[in-house]
Formats: C-alpha cells, structure tokens, sequence
C-alpha cells in the first residue's frame, strides 16, 4: 500500500487515486470506474461524449430528418396526391414544394405569367421560346390529342416496341435451330428450320400481301441462303450476297426473280428490315440498312396464281433447301399482311372486346376474329331484331360499312329489312339504298371498301358515302319521304334481305362498322373488337387499318387506351394523359436538381419567373383546330319553324365546350323577291342569331349567297337553324372544324 492507496478492513475494497485524480474502485476481481473521471474518452465528428449531446451537437442527422429521406428501392417518377411518407417520403416533399410555389388559383403568377395564360398558348406551344421549347424537346414527351404524330425518334421507338414480345407458340420448330429468349433465331440447315402456317387462303389475284422481317446479316452466308419465304414467294442473297431479291414461282412453276435490289457493302451485325409487296401484275422489295432511309425495288412479272388453302410460311429456309447457315432472323418482326390487315405476326397479339357481340348468326358464314363477315348465302347470314318503330317521324341514320366483290353479278343485298328499306348492288354496279320506299342510287368500283350513311332527319332522306380511304363523305340531294309505313321491332339482315332470305351479299362487311341510331340515341352496333400488338411494357399498338375502330371506342367511352401506328405516323392513347419518353434511361432519370431545369408539360419554366403551373390551369388553353368536314343539312327546304340538329356523332364526348366553323349555302327560290337565308344558335349561343348568309333576288332568277360564321358548341351538341315565314328555297349547312374550349362556358 503507498500514500495514494486506501485500504477499507474487513472487506475486498480498496480505493486508488492516481496522480491524474482519476479513481478506480478495486472490489475483489471487480474494477469501478467513474465515466466522469474516465480519460481518452471515444468522440463523433470531433465532439467527445460527455454529457447529454443531441444530434445536432454531434452533427448527426435528426430522426425527424431521416423519416423525410426517400430509400433508394421506392425512387418514383410521378407525383401525386397518393404519396406518403412510409413509401414515398421525399416525393412527398418534392410535392408539397412545388404546390407551395404556385398553387391552384394561380395567385402568385407573375404579370408575364399571366399574359401567357391569357394568350391561350395552344397545344402546339407555338409562342414558347426558344429556351423553352429546346426544354421540352429534351424530354421528348407527347402530350395524347388524338392527334397523327410524324415525330421520327418516336416513330422508330414505338415501331421497335411493336415488335418487342416474342410468342413462341406461333411457329413450329423442326430440329434444333437455335432461338434465344427474345426471338431472333440462327443455326438453321435442311433439317433445323422454323415454320408457321397462315390459316387463310393464298389468293394474289384478288389480294395484295406485304410481308416484313428483320434479319441480321453475316459475311459467311452462302449465295443462294433464303432468309423466308410466305406462300410462292421467297427473300434470299444472291450473287456474293450483292443483291437482296424477291423471288417467285412463274406461271410454269419455274422460280424467277421478280425484283431485286443491289446491296452496298455490307458488315457483320448489319440489321436489315425486309418489306415486300406482292399481287398477281406488281411485286416490290425494299431494305433499310441499320435504320437508314430504305432502299428498293419493283416489277410488273406474272407469277403463279392458283389458290392455296392455307399460307404456308419458312424461316431460313425454302422448305428444305438453301439452308441460312450463317446470321440471324428476330422472329418478332416477321408479319404478313393482306390489304393491309395483319394475318400472321412473330409477335404478341390480342383482341380485345370492347362490347359483346350483338348479333344471331343463321348457319355458317364466314367470320374473323375481328368481326368482319363474308361468305353469305340464303342459309348462311347474320339478323338482328330492333325493338322499337320506324316511320316519317323518326329521326334515323344506319351506318354500314362493306367491300363490294370482285366482279359484279346478280342483284346482291348488302342489308335489308324489306323491298321498301334496305341496300342492295344491282347487275352493273350501282347501290341502290332505300328508306320507306324512297331510293338513292350511286355507281361503285368491283373490289373497293366503302363507308356509308343513310340519314333521315324526320323529313327528308340522304344518302352519304365515301371510300373507305377517302377522309370526307360526299351527299347526294335529300329527298322527302311521304310513306305511312311503320316499321315495327324490324329485323335487319345482314348480308340477306331479311324478309325473303333472297340475294345474298358476295363481298365483306364489317361488323364493327354497323351503327343504328334512332332520334339520334346509338341503338345498335354489332361488335366492337380492337386487334393489337402488345409490346414488352404490356402497352397495346393497334395497325393504322384499325384507326377508326379506336377512335369510335374514344368516341363512345371517353377513353382508348391504345397506340395506332401506320409506316410514316402514329396516334397515342385517348382519354388519358399518356407519354412515350424517347430518351435513354440515363436522360429520363432525373434527380430533383435536374427536374427543376427541366420545362414539363405543365408550361413550368416557360419563363424563369413561373416556377410551376399546375394541371388544372391548362384547362385554359384552347385546343388546336381539327380539320373534320361534316354535312349537317343538304339542301334543305326553308321552314318557318326552327330546325335543331344533333353533333353528337361529330364532337368528342369529351364533357367539354368545342368552337366549330359553320359554313352555309343558301339559294332562293326562282321568283322575283324570293329570300332565302341561314342563321342559326346553339346551346350557348342562344340570345341572338348568328346569320351565316342572306339573299334576295330582283328578278324571276334564283341566286346563292354562302358565308362561314366561328360559333361554339356546348355540352349538349346541339345547333339550330332558326326557321322564318319570309324565307323560301332551300340551304345547305356544314361544319368544317372544330377546336375544344379551354373553359367551359
């Protein structure tokens, strides 16, 4: 024991200090220490840990900080009122941020904020800046109008995505060709190919096929190797792999060239996109190399034409020969297609039924998958019951779409209730159309698609028509209906005269395109079904073919969740705020120092005094103008009384307000001070005319005037043509365009 050591008897306790003052209590093999009293005591950020430190003495993030920071697993693109903050904590900030910079009421626009709302930029942003357009642009995000987009980037991505989910289960695979995952096959030889068929009839007589592959080139391909082949008509190399050809049997069976394109030097991986066409008198191939501008080539020869029943199609191989022992095939971006209706495709396909078939079929006509029906007979053919009536005072339209055949022949009935209403082709050629008696005749073209309207109005009958490639309908002159024939609960035939079961129609109808309206109600369509292509996402792309059937759904519905694609423009989803981002991943992740430079669709940095527009302020901004010619009267007798007409058929029902350009045509009659005019309201143009055109003659001669009048339209889609006891002769009224109302008014 020394002078510092204390020694407490009878116990195992001894106290030692040291010369430091530290003390340590020794209680048998036990050492208690004083932390106070303790030296080289441990420290965070450089503040040793005495005493009671918080977070903040430490440097140490509080909890409260933490709870706000976002986990990398639960990162998000989209901020919306369903984020919290167990899942989403920093959107959640990033959110409450942006709503405190510019809320709803848009109270905190600066005036040159305002000035660009009250300027009604419309969706083509035509008055953004320079800045702010390079902005957008960078995101590369198109904003659903209904619109045809030509946008290159992000026409080549959605054409990609249309071929980016493999279906294994539409080929056979014979030996062991080599096919990965994704679908893009090699290693074939006479035993190891790939085969399909087409189960429809090979006719290139009265049809034209087109057929697109994708295939990847190899310098060790042998001359003569085929790449596939559809029906009589192959794709291979010839000549050192110089020349890409189309090949075919000739009336003798022999296989000639029909067309042929002279490749440029060519390297291994090069990614060639084959498109053929073929027919009976024109066949064509072109070849975009690695995504440049395509190459190609036509002729007029005469191939085979004899009828196979199935579409026999090859991989890599003519049946059994010229194996395509080097490169590769993507099977996903093989297809064929026959007038421009797809038939066969490497890729994932559906139909989707938008409403459930309403229809009886009597025996067995022939019809596809996506409703169009052909092959009828007097035993053989498709009816429906209506209940309800029809006569002179029932506003009615039937809308009717068809292909006549290939050769006219016999009178043949497209539809028909009886002899005094239906729509029926006679021996040379003309359609005749009738309602209650009173007929409209037009000459068609054998082997055309039409679209149709009958239209009644409750007074006078006309009959519109066009091709089905055409973009408006052209009218013959109205004609009044004096029959007191009631049609009750009738049956409409479809491809047969419903009440004799006679004369049977020998072209295709389309089902989808059937529309009865009854006082201006949809009362009947028969089907509405939307083949697609699905992609890798799960989106769906529907072939331009298809277009109208997709915008009748939007039409109808309000919404179209589908993608339309044609080769030079596509369409995106209707009714939703859609998006393709056509950017690299690297340029769409953005962290929130990048979004706050970035001008969103919300107009946010369209100058640096707007910090954030929200969504609902684009409600605002008015649409652009739509180019849609729509006849609403033709040629139609003044009345003293006003005439109302519905628009229903012609505006989005979209619930909002739209601007619609009338044009009028009025005539007097031939005697001297005859008048003759057209002044029309609608629901929200009530409490004075707007007159489009007036006129009165000065001597026995009948003059026209025509003028155009901007009128909007509301929600009730109506428009009237305000009647005058002065006013003889007849009119013609139109509607030329329409843009939607930023505001409902």
């Amino acid at each position: 024991m020394n002078e510092n050591t204390i020694e407490i008897l009878n116990t195992d306790v001894i106290i030692e200090c040291s010369d430091e003052n530290d003390i340590a209590i020794d209680v048998g093999n036990t050492m208690i220490f004083d932390y106070n009293y303790l030296y080289d005591k441990p420290s965070i950020n450089s503040v040793q840990l005495a005493g009671n430190k918080t977070s903040c003495d430490l440097g140490l993030a509080s909890v409260e900080d933490m709870s706000a920071k976002e986990d990398v697993a639960n990162k998000i693109g989209v901020l919306d009122a369903s984020v919290n903050n167990t899942q989403y904590p920093t959107a959640k900030c990033v959110r409450e941020g942006l709503l405190s910079k510019a809320d709803t009421a848009l109270s905190n626009l600066s005036a040159q904020g305002q000035a660009i709302i009250d300027s009604k930029a419309d969706v083509n942003l035509s008055n953004l800046s320079a800045a702010a357009a390079e902005h957008l642009n960078s995101l590369a995000c198109y904003e659903n109008t209904g619109e045809l987009l030509t946008d290159a980037e992000g026409l080549a991505n959605l054409k990609n995505y249309a071929h980016s989910a493999f279906d294994r289960t539409k080929f056979t695979i014979s030996g062991n060709p080599l096919i990965t995952d994704d679908g893009v096959a090699s290693g074939f030889s006479s035993s190891d190919k790939i085969s399909a068929t087409i189960l429809q009839a090979y006719d290139i007589v009265n049809f034209t096929y087109t057929t697109t592959c994708r295939f990847i080139y190899d310098s060790s391909i042998p001359t003569g190797a085929v790449i596939y082949r559809v029906g009589r008509f192959l794709v291979d190399l010839d000549i050192g792999n110089s020349k890409l050809r189309l090949q075919g049997h000739d009336t003798n069976s022999t296989m000639v060239n029909f067309a042929r394109i002279a490749l440029p030097e060519l390297n291994s991986g090069d990614v060639l996109d084959i498109k053929t066409s073929f027919n009976s008198t024109q066949q064509s191939i072109s070849v975009s190399i690695n995504g440049n501008t395509p190459i190609s080539a036509s002729a007029s020869g005469a191939p085979r034409t004899e009828v196979i029943s199935d579409i026999p199609v090859y991989i890599g191989v003519d049946v059994s020969t010229n194996p395509l022992t080097h490169g590769e095939v993507d099977l996903k971006f093989l297809s064929v297609c026959i007038d421009g209706i797809s038939v066969f495709s490497g890729n994932q396909t559906g139909i989707d039924e938008i409403k459930t078939d309403d229809y009886t079929i009597t025996g067995t006509p022939a019809l596809t998958a996506d409703g169009v029906a052909s092959g009828f007979t007097t035993s053989n053919y498709i009816s429906k019951t209506i209940t309800g009536t029809l006569s002179k005072d029932t506003p009615f339209e039937f809308d009717f779409s068809f292909k006549t055949p290939e050769a006219f022949g016999g009178q043949q009935t497209i539809w028909g209730i009886d002899n005094n209403t239906r729509a029926y082709i006679g021996n040379t050629g003309t359609l005749y159309v009738l309602y209650l008696g009173v007929s409209k005749g037009v000459l068609l073209a054998a082997g055309t698609e039409y679209d149709m309207k009958l239209v009644y109005d409750g007074a006078q009958f006309v009959l519109r028509y066009k091709r089905s490639t055409d973009v408006a309908y052209m009218a013959l002159e109205p004609t009044s209906v004096a029959s007191a024939n009631v049609l009750t609960n009738p049956n409409f035939g479809i491809g047969i005269l419903a009440s004799s079961l006679n004369n049977p129609f020998y072209g295709t109808i389309d089902l989808n395109k059937i529309r009865l309206y009854i006082n201006g109600n949809l009362i009947w369509q028969p089907c509405m079904k939307i083949p697609y292509t699905q992609s890798k996402t799960g989106s769906k792309i529907v072939e331009a073919a298809y277009r109208t059937r997709v915008n009748d759904m939007y039409n109808q519905l309000g919404y179209a969740p589908y993608y339309t694609l044609s080769d030079n423009d596509f369409t995106l989803q209707q009714g939703e705020i859609y998006g393709i981002i056509a950017k690299t991943d690297e340029k769409t992740k953005q962290n929130k120092s990048d979004l706050q430079t970035k001008a969103d669709k919300n107009l946010g940095n369209v100058l640096s005094s707007i910090t954030s527009i929200p969504p609902n302020a684009l409600t605002n901004i008015d649409g652009q103008w739509i180019d849609s010619h729509y006849v609403i009267a033709d040629w139609v007798s003044a009345s003293a009384s006003d005439r109302t007409y519905s628009l229903s058929t012609y505006l989005p029902n979209d619930g909002y307000s739209y601007e619609v350009m009338f044009s009028a045509i009025c005539e007097t009659d031939s005697a001297s001070g005859s008048k003759a005019g057209v002044a029309i309201i609608t629901d929200v143009i009530t409490s004075s005319n707007c007159l489009i055109c007036r006129c009165q003659t000065r001597a026995a001669a009948s003059i026209r005037s025509a003028g155009t009048v901007v009128v909007p339209v509301g929600t009730s889609r109506i428009v009237t043509v305000i009647g005058g006891t002065t006013l003889t002769g007849t009119f013609i009224l139109y509607a030329n365009a329409y843009r939607r109302i930023g505001t409902n008014v």
